[in-house]
C-alpha cells in the first residue's frame, strides 16, 4: 500500500523518481522526517528538518567520516560532513532501481546539520544527465513560469550564482520557459539546470499545483497495521545504530557498552565530533591532584590507564586484540573476550565514574576491533586492505569519485577559455580531463577539437589527428551533439561547407536546443544569402568580356 497526503506519494520508485529529485521537493516543501532510499543492498537515509538536513546514514564504510578523512586530509570538520552529504546525495541518485520511502516526524538520532541544497545542486550541476534534464523540461516548454511569491522556500536561499539568480528572478508569466531558455543571459546549459532546480524545489510556478513538481509534506494520511509495524521497526533499527555511523548490514549487532546520556548539542564541538568519528582517542580525564604520601595507590585506575595507553597506541585493530594478523580463528575468539570480560564496563561502573568511564573508552576499542574481525569475511577484508594494502571497492569507488568532481572542475575552467579563444591553456585542461575520467566522451570531443585548432596549418597530420578524436569520441559516446558540432566547426574552418552544415543539423537532431549548433547554422545561412545577394547584382558586370 502506498501512504499519500493528496496526490503525491509517501513511497515510490527510484526507476520513476531519482533521489535528488526527491530530496529537492523535500527541501523545497520545508519537510521534516525522514527519507530513506535503498535498493536491497545499499541504503541511505537522510533526516529532515524544515527542509534541511539534520544527519544522514549509510551502509557503505567508503561514505564514514573516517575515510572521507583519510581521502581529504585538509578538510575541517564542518567541510567533511558537508562531502559527506554530497557523496550520499550523489550516490542514492545514481540507483537506477530500487525504493525511496519518506516518513513524516522522525526524529534524528543526533544533530549534525548539513546544507542539503547545496549538495542537491552540486549534483544536479555536475552529476546529472542532460538527457535526464530535457526530458524534466519537455512538458514545460510552452508553459509560462513564474517566480513563486509565497511563503516557504526563497529564491535568496537557493545557491546559485548571482547570474543565475539574476535569470530566474526575471520570471513574470509574460515568457514561454522556451524563450526564456533561448534568450538566457548564460550558458545554456547552466541555465537548464538551474531552471529545473528551481522547478523541483518549488520556487519557479507554473500555475498548475496538481502537476507540481516539488513533492509536498506528508502531514497525515491513514496506514495500515502492517506499514506501522514496518515504519517502527525502521525507526527502532536507526536509532539503534551509532549516530552517524553506517547503518548496521546484519541484524545482529556487535557487542557494545552501555548507552550514555548524549550530549545536549554534539554539533557544538565539531573538533570532538570527528575526533570521536575518526576514532581517536577521546581526551584523557584531568590529571587528578596528587594524594597524599599515605594514601593508597588505586591499582583498579593504574590498571585501567595503562590497558587504554596500549590500545591508543596500537597500529591496527590486531594489535588492541593483541594478536598477530596470521593467528587462527579461535587465538581470536578467545583475545576478544577475554578483553570484554575483563573490561565490561558493568564491572567498573561501581568503582567510581572515572574507573567506568576509562571502561567505556577500552570497550569501545575492543567492540571496534571486534566488528573488524570477528566474522571471516570482515577479517579477510581487514587484512587484505591494512596488511596487504588492498583497495576496497568503496575505496577504489570514492577515488573514481574524487576523479570525477577534479575534472568536472577542470572542465568548466576549459570552457570558459575555449569560448575566450584561448586555446592553448584549454587543450592543457581538456588533456586533465581525459586523463582522469576516459570515459567522458565530451572531454575526449573538446580534446579533439583543440589539437586540430593548435595544429591546423602548422602540422597537417596532427591536425587530422584531432579531427579523428572528435570522429571516435561521437562513434562510442551517446548522442553526443557537441562532438558534431565541433566536427562541424573544424570542417567549416577547412572550408568544407556542405560537411559542416551536415554535422550541425545531426547535432540540432540530437539536441534541438543547442546554441553552438544553431548559431553555425545561422551564420553558415547568413553568409550564403550575403554570396548570392553580391553574385546576382554584380556577378553579370563584372563577368562579362570586352569586345
Amino acid at each position: 500500500m502506498t501512504t499519500s497526503h493528496g496526490n503525491v506519494p509517501a513511497q515510490g520508485r527510484l526507476e520513476e523518481r531519482s533521489a535528488v529529485e526527491v530530496l529537492c521537493g523535500l527541501a523545497g516543501g520545508l519537510a521534516s522526517g525522514k527519507a530513506e532510499f535503498t535498493d536491497g543492498r545499499k541504503r541511505w537515509v537522510f533526516y529532515l528538518k524544515d527542509g534541511q538536513v539534520e544527519m544522514t546514514q549509510s551502509n557503505l564504510r567508503s561514505e564514514q567520516l573516517k575515510a572521507l578523512k583519510t581521502s581529504a586530509p585538509a578538510a575541517d570538520g564542518r567541510e567533511l560532513l558537508e562531502l559527506q552529504l554530497t557523496v550520499r546525495v550523489i550516490a542514492a541518485t545514481e540507483l537506477s532501481e530500487g525504493d525511496w520511502r519518506f516518513e513524516p516526524g522522525v526524529q534524528p538520532p543526533k544533530s549534525r546539520p548539513a546544507d542539503l541544497l547545496a549538495a542537491c545542486w552540486q549534483v544536479i550541476q555536475r552529476r546529472y544527465a542532460m538527457d535526464r534534464i530535457e526530458t524534466l523540461l519537455k512538458p514545460r516548454m510552452t508553459g509560462f513560469p513564474d517566480l513563486r511569491r509565497g511563503g516557504g522556500l526563497r529564491l535568496s536561499q537557493l545557491p546559485l550564482d548571482n547570474a543565475l539568480k539574476d535569470m530566474l528572478a526575471q520570471l513574470d508569466k509574460q515568457r514561454s520557459l522556451s524563450e526564456v531558455l533561448d534568450f538566457a543571459p548564460v550558458d545554456a546549459e547552466e541555465a537548464r539546470r538551474a531552471v529545473l532546480f528551481g522547478m523541483l524545489t518549488g520556487i519557479i510556478d507554473f500555475g498548475d499545483s496538481a502537476t507540481d513538481t516539488a513533492i509536498r509534506v506528508i502531514q497525515g494520511g491513514s496506514v495500515t497495521d502492517d506499514e506501522q509495524d514496518l515504519i517502527s521497526e525502521m525507526v527502532a533499527s536507526a536509532l539503534s545504530s551509532p549516530p552517524g555511523e553506517e547503518i548496521p548490514r546484519s541484524s545482529q549487532p556487535a557487542p557494545t557498552a552501555p548507552p550514555r546520556p548524549a550530549a545536549e548539542n554534539p554539533i557544538d564541538d565539531i573538533g570532538a565530533f570527528i575526533a570521536q568519528e575518526l576514532g581517536q582517542p577521546a581526551p584523557p580525564p584531568p590529571p587528578v591532584a596528587s594524594a597524599p604520601a599515605q594514601a593508597p595507590i588505586d591499582e583498579d585506575m593504574a590498571r585501567l590507564q595503562r590497558e587504554l595507553g596500549r590500545m591508543n597506541a596500537a597500529q591496527n585493530e590486531f594489535d588492541v586484540l593483541g594478536v598477530v594478523w596470521d593467528a587462527t580463528e579461535d587465538t581470536y575468539r578467545k583475545a576478544y573476550f577475554a578483553l570484554a570480560r575483563d573490561f565490561h564496563p558493568d564491572r567498573w561502573h561501581t568503582k567510581g565514574d572515572a574507573h567506568g568511564e576509562l571502561a567505556d573508552q577500552i570497550f569501545a576499542r575492543v567492540s571496534g576491533a571486534w566488528e573488524h574481525l570477528g566474522e571471516p569475511e570482515a577479517r579477510q577484508a581487514y587484512i587484505d586492505r591494512v596488511i596487504h594494502g588492498k583497495k576496497t571497492e568503496d575505496e577504489l569507488a570514492m577515488e573514481k569519485v574524487q576523479l570525477i568532481f577534479a575534472a568536472e572542475t577542470a572542465y568548466k575552467e576549459a570552457i570558459k577559455l575555449f569560448r575566450a579563444g584561448r586555446f592553448q591553456p584549454a587543450h592543457d585542461l581538456f588533456v586533465d580531463c581525459v586523463e582522469k575520467v576516459p570515459e567522458e566522451k565530451v572531454y575526449v570531443a573538446y580534446l579533439g577539437y583543440t589539437t586540430f585548432r593548435l595544429n591546423y596549418e602548422k602540422d597537417e597530420g596532427a591536425s587530422e589527428g584531432g579531427i579523428e578524436m572528435i570522429k571516435a569520441a561521437i562513434d562510442q559516446g551517446t548522442k553526443l551533439h557537441e562532438g558534431w558540432t565541433l566536427l562541424g566547426q573544424a570542417y567549416r574552418l577547412r572550408s568544407q561547407d556542405d560537411m559542416a552544415r551536415r554535422c550541425f543539423v545531426q547535432a540540432l537532431r540530437i539536441n534541438p536546443s543547442s546554441p553552438d549548433a544553431y548559431r553555425e547554422m545561422k551564420r553558415m545561412q547568413a553568409e550564403k544569402e550575403r554570396e548570392e545577394k553580391k553574385g546576382g547584382l554584380f556577378g553579370g558586370l563584372f563577368s562579362r568580356k570586352k569586345k
